[in-house]
């Protein structure tokens, strides 16, 4: 099958074959249409693609996509940089955390504060979500600092060319 610019069945390189007909798990009119558990740093990220029924796919933005999960090493150094920036103006989310007193956290404390540098190096990125039906197309990579005792998340929003877009506190 020769690979058009935009429609809703491809053969992409790095996705395979995809189907905006055949979502697999839907919310509305939205589902997973591509999923896979990434392995990186020995932790298992689990990473799905989420499209609208029949929608339209772009090459452009897929080859984006897997650009950003084939440098994946690179996008989350560079998201954790913006995780520490935002922790630097506001800590309420270690300080949530320092609360629950979630255990190993005391370990981070240098002189019974954590840094956001530390909290930030003990994050570990559990989830990856490439959405192509929002403005503007983008990607989620979702931070947990113990995935076993909190489900609060640092969800770093990147355009599918890596730009910033928001860092939102979620659970």
């Amino acid at each position: 099958m020769e690979e058009s610019d935009s429609q809703s069945r491809i053969v992409h390189a790095y996705f395979g074959e995809l189907d905006s007909n055949r979502i697999r798990e839907t919310f509305d009119a939205q589902g997973v249409m591509w999923e896979r558990d990434l392995d990186f740093n020995g932790h298992l990220i689990d990473t799905s693609l989420w499209v609208e029924r029949g929608q339209a796919l772009n090459k452009k933005l897929l080859d984006a996509f897997a650009a950003l999960l084939q440098n994946l090493a690179s996008v989350d150094s560079q998201a954790r940089r913006h995780l520490v920036e935002y922790l630097n103006e506001d800590d309420n989310f270690i300080t949530c955390h320092m609360d629950l007193e979630i255990p190993g956290l005391a370990a981070l404390a240098a002189d019974g504060e954590v840094s956001p540098d530390a909290f930030v190096k003990a994050m570990q990125l559990t989830d990856i979500t490439l959405w192509t039906q929002a403005e503007p197309d983008h990607v989620v990579l979702d931070y947990r600092i113990d995935p076993e005792h909190s489900d609060e998340i640092l969800a770093v929003k990147l355009t599918a060319q890596g730009e910033l877009i928001a860092i939102d506190w979620e659970s």
